[in-house]
Formats: structure tokens, sequence, C-alpha cells
């Protein structure tokens, strides 16, 4: 759905545009659907882009609101995404990052590589600098990480168009599936899923402690508070 906003006017992202028969067709269409089961039961957010060809939107369900909607990785209020690409809510003990994330495209000419270079380059900025919470990233990643997530790897990765080859060889191949997207990609995913892992971790060293707990001798209460002692501070080293 595209933004509000007439034709060479300033767009409202966050408002779906209704100011032709076929628009205020569609938003009604649209309304009636979020207000009937099951999406009655959700709240809606969404980033729109002056086209159809963009945009994000979350459904959250109304028991479980986040603290902070922002539409911008840079946390800013009333600052949205261009293109809508991007919707991060802030909840209690988690961050949900929900990203559309521009295509690589063919050619260097037609700014598409340095436009997703400088993407990649920001989302790693944000999750390092998202380690006070687990972040779930959703949305379209636009990007095939290893070989096994594609059908015909060998066929992908010497993709042309009309012929045209990249000066980089690193950009050479089927947009999403190039070499130098897959190793920013990698990079990302080291940051990413470390701390995911570490809190997973936590978790189980967490819960092997208060099994230990519940295993100590009911006779002597004393050893077993020591036993549980130890048993953290080892888990918290490790």
């Amino acid at each position: 759905m595209p933004a509000a906003g007439s034709k060479d006017a300033l767009k409202n992202p966050g408002e779906l545009k209704d100011d032709t028969s076929s628009s205020r067709e569609e938003k009604q269409i649209l309304m009636r659907a979020l207000s009937s089961p099951p999406f009655g039961d959700y709240r809606v957010w969404w980033s729109l882009a002056d086209s159809k060809y963009a945009g994000t939107a979350l459904f959250v369900k109304k028991c479980f609101q986040p603290q902070k909607v922002f539409f911008n990785l840079d946390r800013k209020a009333s600052k949205h995404e261009p293109d809508g690409r991007v919707i991060l809510a802030e909840f209690e003990t988690f961050n949900l990052l929900n990203t559309y994330a521009p295509n690589n495209g063919w050619k260097e000419e037609e700014n598409s590589f340095p436009r997703r270079r400088k993407w990649d380059k920001r989302i790693l900025e944000f999750v390092l600098q998202s380690s006070d919470k687990p972040l779930i990233w959703c949305g379209d990643l636009n990007v095939s990480h290893e070989e096994i997530d594609v059908s015909h790897p060998h066929f992908f990765s010497a993709a042309k168009l009309n012929g045209y080859v990249p000066p980089n060889k690193e950009d050479c191949g089927q947009p999403g599936f190039t070499l130098a997207e897959r190793k920013r990609f990698g990079n990302i995913l080291k940051e990413y899923v470390t701390p995911l892992e570490n809190f997973v971790s936590m978790g189980k060293s967490r819960k092997r402690a208060r099994m230990a707990k519940k295993a100590a001798p009911a006779k002597k209460p004393e050893k077993a508070v020591k036993f549980s002692t130890v048993m953290d501070t080892k888990n918290r080293l490790s």
C-alpha cells in the first residue's frame, strides 16, 4: 500500500493513501480485513513507501504491546526510513527488528551496489549497538547466505544481465547471492548470533543450577545453599 499524500508532495509513511477512488477502495478493503478475525486481536504498525513496491508492516497481539516503536535504525521518533524499510519494536525483554532490505541490483552504474553496501554497514552498526537485550530480526533480508540456501549455486554465482560484468568480481552473480553480499551478511551474523547463543546458554546454566539445588540433600540445607552458589559461580565464569 502506498503512503498518504498527493503526487509531488510530501508523503505520510504512517498513513494509507486515500486521495483517489482506487486507493480509497483498497484502504476500505484493508481496514475491513484488519477489523475481522483473526486480525481484530492485533494492533498493526506500518511504514509505507511512495509506491506499492516497498514498505513494512508489523502485527502484534494487543495483549503483548511493545514499549516503543520506531521506523528507523536511529531510534528517532518521527523519522521513517526511506521506502518504509524498517520497523523496530522495543519490548520489555527483547527488541524486534523488521526490515525490507534493498535489492543489490545488477549494475554499479544504477547505484544499487553502493546502496546495499551502505545498508549492510548500518545494519552491522545497529547490531553492535543493540547488546542490551536479545534481538529478533525478521523480514525480507534479500540475501541467500550459503550455497545450500539456493537451488543452483553455480548458476546463480555466474549469472549476468545482458552480459554485464561488474568491475569488482565479488559483485558478480545473481543479486542476493553475490560473494560480497554473502560475506557482509556473514559478518553481521557473527555479531548477531553470538549474543543470542550466549543468552540461550545463560538460560540453560540457570536451569542446571536450579536442578542441582533441587537435587541437593534436604537434611542439610546449609550445604545445599553452598552447592548452589558454587554451581552459579562456575556457570557465570564459563
